[in-house]
């Protein structure tokens, strides 16, 4: 009797593990081709691909596809019109050219998978909320108009192939994997409180920023403890806008660098904390200010080659108070030049 009670237990323990299982883990398939993904509509949601409608809404752990029988004609559209929720969302095997549109929020606690036969007008921000390793960020040459904030404690996104949006950038928890490939951001904030950990992983990729002529604060942003950068040997390319009537602000907070390149512009680069750098190069025109007391180093190359009409400022922020730049080697290139209260100094060692 007390092993049959012991049997009848495991078998009520396995199916109640089961049930919740079912509960908390589906997979949600659009159908019926343009529609409304809000927080209460069914019209579009199916528990088969191509099968009938009125599956719930999609939550967090559900993973969302859009398939080969989602949309049966050219011209029609997904408008996401509230902040709504998913494990991953994969386009792939969608036909007929669809379009991703809307403006509120996506959070995504899985993968993100979109195709190239697909149009995004699509502009709210994507928050990347997982909290397991392993994720992946699939764009497939897609440009996309939204903020993506990655902020799942303990997760970890790797680039699938080269990532552009003209919005913000942000790291402020997990770790981030560019995976060698191309980032193109307006700004590149890992910002993140104390005891939130963050890493960038930045491989040999190239990472462009191109904040534009609209104030964004700071366009590289390392602030904060708990960050870890490992630049390996990534060029990171700042575009600067000529027509700026602000100063840009970046943030380096002690983190070593790979080769840094600031284009030209006739505004001010406001930058804080020291830094080290394999090679920083400064276009004509750039007015570069070193925080008054901290040192920037150049393991290898710096280049400033102003114009004897656009020359190039590196100032320390106070004046009268010294910052520093050091250099390790490197032949160093630079003409048309002004410098105040700057000290250099020489290690080679």
């Amino acid at each position: 009797m007390i092993k049959q009670n012991k049997n009848i237990i495991s078998v009520i323990f396995f199916l109640t593990i089961s049930f919740s299982n079912l509960l908390h883990a589906a997979n949600r398939y659009w159908i019926g081709g343009t529609g409304t993904w809000d927080i209460s509509s069914t019209s579009n949601w199916s528990t088969l691909s191509g099968g009938a409608s009125g599956a719930s809404v999609p939550t967090s752990s559900d993973n969302v596809f859009f398939d080969a029988n989602s949309f049966s004609g050219g011209g029609q559209i997904v408008t996401i019109s509230a902040t709504v929720d998913c494990l991953s969302m994969s386009w792939t095997g969608a036909t007929n050219t669809p379009t991703l549109a809307g403006s509120s929020t996506l959070n995504i606690y899985g993968n993100l998978t979109l195709i190239a036969g697909m149009t995004i007008t699509y502009s709210g921000t994507i928050e990347f909320e997982s909290t397991s390793t392993g994720r992946t960020i699939t764009t497939a040459g897609k440009s996309l108009a939204s903020n993506l904030n990655l902020q799942g404690t303990g997760g970890a996104w790797t680039m699938q192939d080269a990532l552009t949006t003209t919005k913000e950038f942000e790291l402020t928890a997990g770790t981030f994997n560019t995976g060698n490939y191309t980032l193109a951001v307006r700004q590149l904030n890992c910002y993140g409180f104390s005891s939130t950990t963050r890493a960038l992983n930045l491989g040999s990729s190239t990472v462009n920023i191109t904040p534009g002529s609209v104030w964004t604060s700071d366009i590289l942003n390392f602030d904060g403890s708990n960050l870890t950068v490992n630049a390996g040997t990534s060029n990171i390319n700042i575009t600067l806008s000529s027509s700026a009537t602000f100063s840009y602000d970046i943030d380096y907070n002690g983190k070593t660098l790979y080769d840094l390149t600031l284009s030209n512009t006739n505004v001010a680069i406001i930058t804080s904390g020291s830094a080290t750098f394999n090679n920083l190069t400064l276009g004509a025109g750039n007015i570069y200010q070193i925080s008054s007391g901290t040192t920037h180093t150049i393991q290898n190359t710096l280049t400033a080659t102003g114009t004897c009409t656009s020359y190039i400022y590196i100032r320390s922020s106070s004046s009268g108070t010294l910052a520093t730049m050091a250099f390790s080697g490197g032949v160093q290139s630079s003409s048309n030049l002004i410098v105040q209260d700057i000290t250099a100094s020489t290690n080679t060692n």
